[in-house]
């Protein structure tokens, strides 16, 4: 019973999956952020489940609780499908407004291409110490991404005039992350993340439903080949990158890492122990489930939200403010595991928004949080072809903030107050580029035809 539940759960996930993407086709502004969010959602879900289902039940990984797993993949069914919802009403509600707004695609300017991209990467390569300040150091992180907002506008720009100049710049642009965070930290999750949310607005881009369902599978099949080759020589390749081994050698040690390269095998025990291990926030979700049902620990009832609000008062001004635990801890106590303190533990969207009242907290949860990143991907879009583009820095990065289903809502609420402070200060940061190149009197360098404004 257990196998035909994850199988239909499996089914219902990529329903969602689709209907996303379709969503997302229809909208007129959006940067598919909720798209990103869905596929990284199902990035930690769907592959740990599939081994699961394809094994019978049988696989023999280091896993001792895989009957979890289908109760997991169930719940996550059921979050997906309400993000869905909650997306579906914030469309519908778009759609009825009376006004447009401009279209982003109307955007040329390449200073704030240029601005968007230099300070992303210096943010995230160049700062060095500077991320060890509290709240500077969180600002900073989120900052980062502002990048993405350029690279993805430019990237699905490129599909749709099929310019294949501009296509392989801005690919240049976007694989070059990954390789640089693997070469500089050992992680590949990072640059992966980064890749999806980026990617996701070209998927919705192409000229029809199929054309996007067959790149995503594509591009799926892809990426997990290119993860189960990552984790066999994660190890020894962490060894190398952690050790301050010099340029040469990091790069000689990743560039050994995939000389074997294989596609992915349902049939290799080794890619479904890989898929298993990592990639199967279910076995934590159906522990956890299970464990609240049968009353061995109780439901937190909000505590998720009041650690949040606690955790976003700097210290300077809360001397006495009660520490709160991380996902890890949040994990142990959910599942009763003892998981190592060595090794970060995600505690994610599903497991937390479930433990506060079960469905009743978790369907709402979801619906909200379609609902919230659609209406951010929407302003962030719409702004970005406006007369002033720096406004979309509000909408946009709070909205990346929020697309980590891994994460607590410790940490995403407190990333998005970070990133709102990042997006206050890139925005000061572009108007003083915008004053020094001051064009002459009269002339703006990005402004549109007043009717667009």
């Amino acid at each position: 019973m257990a196998i035909i539940i994850a199988w239909i759960s499996i089914a219902v996930c990529l329903i969602a999956l689709v209907m996303t993407i379709a969503l997302q086709r229809r909208m007129r502004f959006t940067l598919a952020l909720p798209l990103g969010y869905m596929i990284n959602l199902l990035l930690i879900h769907l592959p740990g489940a599939y081994a699961f289902a394809i094994s019978g039940g049988r696989f023999v990984g280091l896993s001792r609780f895989e009957d979890s797993i289908s109760t997991g993949i169930a719940l996550t069914a059921v979050g997906a499908i309400s993000f869905v919802a909650g997306l579906a009403i914030g469309s519908a509600g778009h759609r009825l407004m009376p006004w447009e707004k401009p279209d982003p695609a109307r955007f040329k300017d390449p200073r704030f291409s240029a601005f968007c991209l230099i300070s992303g990467w210096v943010l995230a390569f160049g700062v060095g110490a500077l991320r060890d300040i509290p709240t500077l150091g969180a600002a900073i992180y989120y900052g980062s991404v502002v990048w993405m907002l350029v690279a993805a506008s430019n990237l699905a720009q490129a599909v749709r005039q099929s310019s294949a100049p501009q296509f392989a710049i801005w690919s240049g642009v976007v694989l070059s992350y990954p390789a640089l965070v693997l070469l500089l930290s050992g992680f590949m999750s990072y640059g992966a993340i980064a890749v999806i949310i980026v990617g996701s607005l070209t998927v919705s881009h192409t000229k029809t439903l199929m054309r996007s369902l067959l790149l995503i599978v594509a591009l799926g099949f892809l990426g997990i080949s290119v993860f189960v080759n990552y984790f066999g020589a994660r190890s020894e390749l962490r060894s190398t990158l952690w050790s301050g081994a010099r340029l040469e050698q990091r790069v000689s040690a990743v560039s050994s890492a995939f000389s074997d390269f294989e596609l992915f095998s349902p049939g290799n025990p080794d890619h479904l122990r890989a898929l298993s291990m990592r990639l199967n926030q279910n076995e934590f979700v159906g522990l956890a489930a299970d464990r609240l049902a049968n009353g061995q620990v109780e439901y937190r009832k909000g505590a998720s939200l009041y650690e949040s609000l606690v955790a976003v008062v700097p210290r300077i001004v809360w001397k006495d403010k009660p520490a709160t635990g991380g996902g890890g801890t949040l994990v142990r106590e959910l599942t009763g595991l003892n998981l190592s303190g060595k090794s970060a533990w995600g505690v994610g969207n599903v497991l937390e928004f479930y433990s506060a009242f079960g469905l009743w907290s978790m369907i709402p949860c979801f619906i909200g949080l379609g609902w919230l990143l659609g209406w951010l991907d929407r302003k962030s879009a719409s702004l970005l072809g406006s007369a002033d583009p720096s406004r979309s820095f509000l909408y946009f990065l709070p909205a990346v903030t929020l697309i980590q289903p891994i994460g607590s809502i410790v940490e995403i609420v407190g990333g998005v107050f970070a990133a709102l402070l990042a997006a206050v200060a890139l925005r000061m940061a572009w108007k003083l580029v915008q004053e020094i190149g001051q064009a002459p009197a009269g002339q703006t360098a990005n402004a549109l035809p007043r009717g667009l404004q």
